[in-house]
């Protein structure tokens, strides 16, 4: 099984903790990790810690490539990433009062030639690779409705694909019908703005909307209560693993997704397996700082599940 992972903007992820975040104020922060990130190096990282043959691609900045290039290398995930002038961005996540305040730098600008390029290079990957994660948001020079366009080539060529990004990018890519769309509720609210009470059967409802022709799953990430699966016929997983300790929240909704993929697809699980097995890594995760999890046999925590229907 082939995976391919795709993360257009990554970041050096500078992560600490405090009590207490003031806002104007002096806050002093313990350092808890700087490491490469972005969505889909995430995705990847967690595939590969599952035994599956990962390439990942995308655009990294050539000033500041070399974090991200020994990354890969240690991990055994094959690199395809462009290199464009400029840096890579940096972004700071502040964990206090069991919430992650997010501060997100602009990086490097993409030009034109560098998008067509890009997408030339992704004509054979429906030759190439059985599964493609495109997760993250879109760095300066790309627009939503390039991206869209892209995506749109993608279903064409007959790839399988997978989408985890939020704002326009998700509005416009949607139409596009990848394989999976991974959003949180915050995401979600973009295709129901005129819902006036947002609740849970809300969010159900505006997944299923989603489920149709090529699209076959929604995977709603829920923070603390767990995560629910939405598929084309109404049918509704929902999966819980109760967290000790909240450490960080950093690549948590990244292991969830590729920690499904890995069980859906080279694992051969059954979804339900799959959103279980999901579930407990990415709780094991949000427990240890980085994308990293430890299985402990002590452990008598049980994933926890529930079965609707969407009528």
């Amino acid at each position: 099984m082939r995976f391919l992972t795709v993360t257009l903007n990554p970041a050096i992820d500078l992560v600490g903790e405090t009590d207490e975040l003031h806002i104007g104020g002096v806050n002093p922060i313990r350092p808890l990790s700087s490491h490469p990130d972005g969505k889909g190096i995430n995705v990847a990282q967690v595939l590969r810690q599952l035994g599956a043959d990962v390439t990942a691609t995308g655009f990294l900045g050539a000033d500041n490539a070399e974090p991200f290039e020994r990354l890969l290398a240690e991990k055994q995930i094959t690199n395809a990433f462009f290199t464009v002038n400029g840096s890579t961005r940096t972004n700071v996540k502040i964990t206090s009062q069991q919430q992650t305040t997010d501060l997100n730098f602009t990086g490097f600008r993409v030009s034109e030639q560098e998008w067509q390029a890009f997408c030339q290079s992704s004509e054979n990957w429906h030759n190439t690779f059985d599964c493609v994660a495109i997760c993250g948001s879109l760095p300066q020079g790309i627009t939503a409705e390039m991206f869209a366009q892209w995506c749109e080539r993608l279903t064409a060529q007959g790839v399988c694909w997978v989408l985890d990004t939020s704002g326009q990018a998700l509005a416009k890519a949607a139409a596009a019908q990848p394989f999976l769309l991974k959003p949180n509720d915050e995401e979600l609210r973009i295709f129901a703005p005129d819902e006036n009470v947002w609740d849970l059967q809300a969010q159900l409802h505006a997944a299923k909307r989603l489920c149709h022709g090529k699209t076959h799953y929604v995977l709603l990430s829920a923070g603390e209560k767990g995560a629910y699966l939405v598929d084309q016929t109404g049918n509704v997983l929902h999966a819980l693993f109760p967290c000790q300790q909240l450490v960080s929240t950093t690549g948590a909704g990244d292991s969830l997704l590729g920690s499904f993929l890995a069980g859906l697809f080279a694992q051969k699980l059954t979804v339900k397996d799959a959103l279980n097995q999901a579930v407990r890594i990415a709780t094991r995760v949000v427990e240890s700082p980085g994308i990293q999890w430890l299985d402990d046999p002590t452990d008598s925590r049980q994933v926890q599940n529930d079965a609707l229907f969407i009528s």
